[in-house]
């Protein structure tokens, strides 16, 4: 019988991990680029607030260190000197966080002695009016310090309120010959880009330039010059993200360093901070986790109520002070949207004088959470905050940085404003990148309760560059299995739909003015796919947007930061740097690609029987073409037979032998078929699935 219908295939294409570093500049006075992994283009941020107020009531107070020599809270203005060596800006000793200050820094200064004054560099208010110059202002004590007491280490500690952006740099600088000559220190290097805000107190070692010296002297500085970085930046670019948020200083403490002191790092509700590592700025995946266990591992803004999992809690902590600490331990506070909260205490561990380690509290659920299949559908929509400190056996004589940076997932289910979804970020923060001839993809895994779930729509957000792309067509996509892995028998990789703009189930859409996203919150397009995708499991799902060769660059997928090392990944058709054509991972940056899914309730879309999922054709009724989907649980010999409303025969096709959970993909054309309810049917040697279809 003759075939006029087409399978498709899954594709097999050779992999490998490769990651691109745009810029690595040294750091003098100069400004340290913010790096990207993106393939040959450079990206710079927008501006956005923090989804979390960062804003903890504990004690903030410097408590003091041993043989302490120098103090100062910040309450004389007199005592300090403004110095601009810059266009623009300049410090200002204030009692009250400015409003635009505070609304993008997640909450106001949190030091023990803000209300009697602290030092406050305010470059969000640039931005906000786009009107950026270059920065360098200097905030310096006007007076000399006495340390020729101190005759081993010295340290310098202040509470600081510190948020990471594009170009900005701050730096304690220490003078020992009565501010003739001044040495930096540059600070905040560890902070990640658009992280929230950070609250705590810094030690910066001091001994070299301080120790059993009689005339020290202490200023901070604030830099931040976008075009010493780029000089291409146009004007407008440089009005936009050429400036930083702010910084906050306050209670600084000079002396020999405290004997118990911990300082909590970076705050995890996941793992995927285990499954790579970083040499000289390059991101590299571990040898020990498949592409599929890393993207499981991701932390996602916002997930589907049917999709959770246990937490995995974990925080870096550092050993500051110069005696062991013992009975160091996480505690975990998780409050759930209605307030409820649940407490939990990680195992002990002890921390050598001047050690950093990972506390892991892995594989939690606390009381007002639940996992897939034992109750999540029963949680509420909504926001769920995780808070973050550590605590030891001995009093912390410096408790203001025991508390870490607090982090958040939402629940979404089908009577959520957004439906139910799954997303990495909700902010757009970086601005341009590649704009022509090739794939964006962001990846997700699901974990799935009893009930049967499917994909329905691709979520995507488009920076607000691609003003010259409007009417320009894109395609989206959907792919399983890992791009970053080689395809096997474990790790098949299925593209869904078609890539040929002129075939019937390629997603076609046309760029709209409305569509574009003009500040760091996306305007998020829906996109209905052609034919639902039923979620399994192990398997990785690859949102994708194909952006063709325009004859020069026009359409931008919006871009954020992250610090989920390959949730996006690209296929650049240029092949960077003369280098064959391949996919690969973005490192600090994720593309605004996501997904819709839906429960499929009253008809099923899809039918489960016997180890054989079949999907409802789409489009159906149908015209000329219409898609048929389907997935076996055991690979077998599969025949695919179409029925019309007497029972005959009117078509048949072998299919041969189907991989096991493997998206397969039927073409069907109705030629030489007349109008009529039909019956449709995957056979396999054990059992028959059928269905019904229209033809119009």
């Amino acid at each position: 019988m003759h075939s006029l219908l087409r399978i498709i295939k899954p594709k097999l294409m050779k992999l490998k991990v490769y990651l691109f570093v745009i810029l690595a500049l040294a750091i003098g006075f100069q400004p340290m680029a913010q790096s990207s992994h993106q393939a040959g283009k450079s990206v710079n941020g927008y501006i956005h607030k923090s989804d979390i107020k960062q804003d903890k009531k504990i004690n903030y107070a410097t408590a003091g260190t041993k043989n302490t020599v120098f103090s100062n809270e910040f309450d004389v203005s007199e005592e300090w000197i403004l110095i601009n060596e810059g266009e623009q800006g300049t410090w200002a000793i204030v009692t009250e966080t400015s409003p635009n200050v505070s609304d993008y820094m997640g909450g106001p200064m949190q030091s023990a002695t803000a209300d009697n004054g602290f030092g406050e560099f305010d470059g969000i208010s640039f931005l906000l009016d786009g009107d950026v110059a270059p920065q360098n202002s200097i905030l310096e004590y006007n007076g000399s310090i006495d340390c020729s007491s101190l005759t081993d280490d010295v340290v310098v500690i202040f509470n600081q309120r510190a948020r990471a952006f594009n170009f900005d740099q701050q730096f304690l600088e220490v003078s020992n010959d009565g501010g003739v000559s001044w040495v930096p220190f540059e600070l905040n290097t560890e902070l990640e880009f658009n992280a929230p805000a950070v609250q705590g107190e810094v030690t910066v070692f001091v001994t070299a330039i301080a120790a059993g010296e009689e005339d020290v002297r202490v200023r901070f500085r604030w830099f931040s010059d976008a075009l010493s970085v780029n000089p291409e930046l146009t004007p407008d670019q440089v009005n936009s993200f050429g400036s930083g948020y702010a910084w906050l200083i306050d209670d600084l403490v000079i002396g020999s360093p405290v004997e118990n002191e911990l300082i909590i790092g970076e705050t995890f509700y996941d793992d995927h901070f285990e499954t790579f590592f970083e040499v000289d700025g390059d991101f590299f995946v571990s040898d020990d986790y498949t592409d599929l266990q890393q993207v499981s591992s991701f932390e996602y803004h916002t997930q589907p109520d049917f999709s959770t999992r246990p937490f995995n809690f974990a925080c870096a902590v550092t050993n500051g002070g110069t005696a062991e600490q013992t009975g160091v331990s996480l505690v975990v506070t998780f409050t759930d949207p209605n307030e409820e909260t649940w407490t939990g205490i990680s195992d002990p561990i002890s921390l050598e004088a001047g050690v950093t380690d990972t506390i892991r509290f892995y594989n939690q659920v606390p009381t007002n959470w639940a996992i897939s299949g034992e109750g999540s559908t029963a949680l509420e929509n909504g926001l769920y905050t995780i808070d973050y400190e550590i605590i030891q056996d001995q009093v912390d004589e410096l408790p203001g940085n025991n508390v870490g940076v607090s982090l958040a997932t939402r629940i979404s289910d089908e009577s959520s404003e957004t439906g139910a979804i799954i997303q990495h970020e909700n902010s757009l923060t970086f601005l341009a990148g590649d704009g022509q001839d090739i794939i964006a993809g962001t990846r997700y895994t699901f974990t799935v309760d009893d009930a049967e779930r499917i994909i329905t729509k691709i979520r995507f957000a488009l920076n607000g560059e691609s003003t010259d792309g409007i009417g320009e067509q894109i395609l989206l996509n959907v792919r399983t299995g890992g791009v970053l892995d080689e395809v096997t028998e474990d790790n098949p990789m299925n593209l869904l739909f078609s890539y040929e703009i002129d075939e019937e189930d390629a997603i076609v859409y046309e760029v709209q003015e409305e569509d574009l996203s003009l500040t760091s919150t996306p305007v998020w397009v829906e996109v209905e796919l052609p034919t639902p995708v039923i979620i399994e499991p192990g398997l990785i799902y690859q949102a994708e947007l194909r952006l063709p060769l325009f004859g020069e660059e026009l359409v931008f997928v919006g871009l954020t930061s992250t610090r989920k090392v390959s949730s996006s990944v690209l296929f650049d058709f240029e092949a960077p740097s003369g280098g064959p054509q391949d996919w690969f991972f973005l490192g600090g940056e994720v593309y605004n690609l996501a997904f819709g899914t839906e429960q499929t309730v009253d008809v099923p879309t899809v039918s489960y029987e016997n180890g054989i999922k079949l999907v409802q054709n789409f489009p159906n009724p149908v015209v000329d073409n219409t898609m048929i989907q389907f997935q076996l649980d055991e690979s077998g010999t599969v025949t695919f037979e179409v029925f019309d409303i007497t029972g005959k025969l009117v078509r048949s096709e072998n299919l041969g032998n189907v991989p096991a959970l493997t998206r397969q993909m039927i073409d069907f054309n109705r030629a030489g078929l007349a109008s009529g309810t039909y019956t449709y049917g995957i056979v396999t040697e054990k059992e028959r699935l059928t269905r019904k279809m229209i033809i119009q």
